[in-house]
């Protein structure tokens, strides 16, 4: 029991962290950079004649740019559903090799016995 509840403690800490780092950076209130002098070499652009659009042919049709609804889930179901997943995981892994190390101790003790 106090395997499952480890398991579970650390699949919600590794969750955490994935959904943390997953999570878009906000912006920091602190001191605004200050500006800096810029140099002559910085300030310099060189011109050049703008490379000319390829044709549109009559038939085809051009994809306006539109803002992609946001369609995904609330960010603590999201949460939920991964750290369920990473212990689902974790309890089958654990499961497999308790069962694996209970034959073989199984097959040890058959083996050993006289």
């Amino acid at each position: 029991m106090e395997t499952i509840i480890i398991l579970v403690v650390a699949a919600a800490l590794s969750a955490a962290v994935v959904w943390w780092a997953s999570s878009p950076p906000q912006p920091s209130r602190g001191r605004k950079p200050t500006a800096r002098p810029i140099s002559l070499r910085e300030s310099f652009q060189a011109t050049a004649p703008q490379p000319a659009s390829p044709p549109v042919p009559e038939e085809s049709f051009i994809l306006l740019p539109q803002p992609v609804p946001d369609d995904r889930p609330p960010r603590v179901l999201s949460l939920i559903r991964l750290v369920l997943a990473i212990a689902f995981v974790a309890v089958l892994a654990v499961g497999t090799i308790t069962f694996l190390g209970f034959l073989l101790k199984l097959q040890i003790d058959r083996y050993l016995t006289p």
